[in-house]
């Protein structure tokens, strides 16, 4: 199974928030949200931060601290200046809310945070990182699969409709309905039998209204899941009032019965899990289209950093894929504009951009992606349970399933929105 993920977190100005995380780690597509956009906006260079803040012993703090002035030290030697690791310092060694294990991410530039997020587990090393653009991989290697997706807890009366946006946003509506005898009643006769009439009138009216919410939630979202939990007698009522595309994209969740002991499995626990399942399933969609036009002459996949580059310049991309390689010394030249990238100096230049500097690999591709509107897969590398110095963040700390990333050319590819006669 692919394994990673790419989303990059929600917290920016200091505030960090931690995100329900599933258990299962398969690798993720994702159109990057607004936040990354927002980060690379601000002026750099940045200085970014990983760090264990776990805090699940009496010496917690005094460990914290220690790993943190190791960490300021090495961004010093890089040349990060003074405000920055101090605003970074007051981050990290404040306590994280998190008892247990926990990490902590940090990206400031200008003496401010720009990004920050608790990690729901530890990064598996250390990170500090003085450069040009901020140093995200680690951060999106950790992140869950994930998708938009609606989740409605539907009764006879009401309907929760709770929206996730690919960004990870989240909206609720309660939708209230009629109540007017909105019981059955027991018995017989043209009495009892016109009450229930009405009843069920009640009912299809109300689910109507709430076919609608939901509806337009699936559009304004761009879902790719409903899931639906509730009433079964109003769920089948609903799928019948649903429009096409959202009917076509509705799983409904069942609870375990009182006597059922085989799962304790709440509907939280199902909602993620589903939505797991989802995400892994559109991945491996991607993944397949990608070898399939990889394997084609057909201009519409490209292998190698010079490629990719040169599709990103052009804004090609549709979905690009890294194999994540903390080990890795590749870099590139980049300008201003997040397409603005090059191998070389005088390639940048070329292109009419003005230099900015030259940074990780990784990171100019990332950015690159998020300012061309280009989904991101990320890959763990192949050796990363053999070789310590490639065990990335894309494993985090949770016991992955093993998983082996395609042999691409210089562990970067991409899928293409259109072929050009230099693609």
């Amino acid at each position: 199974m692919w394994r990673g993920a790419a989303r990059l977190g929600h917290a920016a100005g200091g505030h960090p928030t931690t995100v329900p995380r599933p258990e299962s780690r398969s690798v993720t597509t994702t159109v990057l949200p607004d936040i990354p956009r927002h980060l690379y906006r601000q002026s750099g260079p940045f200085a970014s931060v990983y760090l264990d803040v776990s805090r699940d012993h009496e010496n917690s703090p005094r460990e914290i601290e220690l790993r943190w002035k190791e960490l300021a030290r090495s961004l010093a030697e890089q040349g990060a200046y003074d405000a920055d690791v101090a605003v970074i310092e007051t981050m990290v060694t404040d306590p994280s809310g998190e008892p247990g294990s926990a990490g902590r991410v940090v990206i400031a530039s200008g003496g401010q945070v720009r990004l920050t997020e608790v990690l729901p587990v530890p990064p598996r090393r250390d990170i500090a990182h003085w450069g040009t653009l901020p140093h995200v991989m680690p951060l999106l290697a950790q992140q869950p699969e994930t998708l938009a997706h609606v989740v409605v807890d539907l009764g006879k009366t009401t309907a929760t409709v709770r929206a996730v946006a690919a960004s990870g946003d989240v909206s609720e509506t309660i939708e209230q309905g009629r109540e007017e005898s909105a019981h059955k009643v027991r018995g017989g006769g043209v009495a009892y039998r016109s009450i229930e009439n009405y009843t069920e009138e009640v009912w299809a009216d109300n689910v109507r209204t709430f076919a609608k919410t939901i509806g337009d939630t699936v559009s304004r979202v761009h879902a790719q899941l409903v899931i639906v939990l509730g009433d079964e007698q109003a769920c089948a009522m609903l799928l019948a009032e649903l429009d096409a595309r959202s009917r076509s994209l509705v799983v409904q969740a069942h609870g375990p019965g009182p006597t059922d002991k085989t799962t304790d499995e709440g509907p939280g626990g199902q909602v993620e899990r589903l939505v797991a399942e989802r995400a892994a399933e559109r991945t491996r969609e991607v993944m397949d289209g990608f070898d399939t036009a990889h394997g084609r002459d057909t201009g519409l996949a490209a292998t190698g950093l010079g490629p990719v580059v040169t599709a990103l310049q052009q804004a090609q991309v549709e979905t690009l894929v890294i194999v994540d390689d903390p080990s890795s010394a590749r870099q590139l030249w980049v300008g201003p504009e997040p397409s603005q990238l090059a191998t070389g100096e005088e390639d940048l230049r070329t292109i009419g951009a003005e230099v900015l500097g030259r940074d990780r690999a990784d990171a100019a591709l990332v950015r690159a992606a998020a300012g061309t509107g280009a989904r991101l897969v990320v890959l763990p590398h192949p050796d990363v349970d053999r070789d310590a110095a490639r065990a990335g963040s894309a494993a985090g700390a949770r016991g992955a399933e093993a998983g082996t990333a395609p042999d691409i050319a210089d562990g970067v590819g991409a899928v293409l929105r259109f072929s050009t006669p230099t693609a």
